[in-house]
């Protein structure tokens, strides 16, 4: 089972489905975790988070966010996405590089969950309003 649970690990399954979250060290950090602290911060109406590896496996964590207020220019939202990306780097033991993007709607269901599964597709075709790594 030892052999079989870690090539589950090493895919991101864990009993057949895939994690809800991502490691970082020893610890596991769920994606509701990193968006319930985000819904919190000032002017974030909305907030997904997901974790894509490219071709060497590096990890990177992407952060989508739909803002209260969309009435900030350019340099306000590269300093917005700036202080977000430094509350979440002190808020979590992060050892993969993060992006944070700022769009006008998140896609949810009629529920209101997160539709993950879009936003590994924005991350090569929707317009970004702003985007900082």
């Amino acid at each position: 089972m030892g052999s079989s649970f870690a090539a589950l690990q090493q895919m991101g399954m864990l009993d057949g489905s895939q994690r809800e979250g991502f490691f970082t060290g020893q610890t596991f950090i769920s994606y509701f975790q990193v968006e319930s602290m985000l819904w919190e911060y000032p002017k974030v109406l909305e907030a997904g988070v997901i974790v894509l590896s490219d071709s060497t496996q590096k990890q990177t964590l992407h952060i989508y966010l739909a803002l209260e207020e969309n009435s900030m220019n350019e340099r306000e939202i590269n300093a917005f996405c700036s202080e977000v990306a430094n509350f979440v780097r002190n808020q979590f033991v992060i050892g993969c590089s993060l992006r944070v993007q700022v769009r006008e709607k998140l896609p949810m269901t009629r529920s209101g969950k997160i539709l993950r599964t879009v936003l590994k597709d924005w991350n090569t075709s929707s317009p970004i309003l702003k985007s900082i790594d």
